[in-house]
């Protein structure tokens, strides 16, 4: 099964990446280390996007999340400076989850599909469904971000988004377990 070793190595390193980010992300907030945190935040968006280009070796799918990753790295230097600027800042956010939710659909389409090349068809079944509820939470995410900017509608946008958030946390963890076992079935 070792026929796409960059591949599993590559999403062994997005994988550790994102488990470390989340820590990261959590440590952030306590004011004593929120610098710490921070800074390893960055860390884990670079092992990420080494990841991804580690990948991209073994397909060209993987070159395409690379693609998107630069160009959401670049929205994310972009949305520091906008954020204080209501419709731009908010533009630019939805930019961001567009950005983020095509990098997430070449590595879970791309990993399905060398899955199904090395008879992982399970694994594969579940990174496109895994892909297909991160695609409804951010299509919806970013409906919402929309109508935040809309007196009154804002208030059922942010009850709906706050529903959103919960599923989409659910799909995150499903989208590590497939990222897991698929760097394993590879053989990483």
């Amino acid at each position: 099964m070792g026929n796409y070793p960059n591949a599993a190595q590559g999403l062994k390193m997005i994988f550790w990446a994102a488990i470390a980010a989340i820590i990261s992300a959590v440590v952030s907030v306590i004011p004593i280390l929120g610098i710490i945190g921070a800074i390893a935040v960055i860390v884990c968006g670079i092992i990420s996007f080494l990841g991804v280009r580690k990948a991209s070796a073994d397909d060209e799918g993987y070159h395409k999340a690379l693609v998107y990753t630069i160009a959401n790295i670049v929205i994310g230097i972009i949305q520091i400076f906008t954020d204080d600027i209501k419709i731009v800042g908010t533009l630019v956010g939805i930019a961001g989850s567009i950005v983020s939710l095509m990098v997430t659909y070449y590595i879970c389409i791309t990993t399905a599909k060398i899955l199904r090349n090395v008879g992982s068809d399970a694994i594969a079944d579940k990174g496109i469904k895994v892909w297909n509820i991160i695609k409804i939470c951010t299509i919806i995410s970013v409906i919402c971000s929309f109508l935040s900017i809309i007196p009154i509608i804002n208030i059922i946008a942010a009850v709906i988004a706050v529903v959103v958030a919960i599923v989409m946390i659910v799909a995150e963890i499903m989208y590590l377990i497939f990222l897991k076992n698929s760097y394993e079935a590879l053989g990483a």
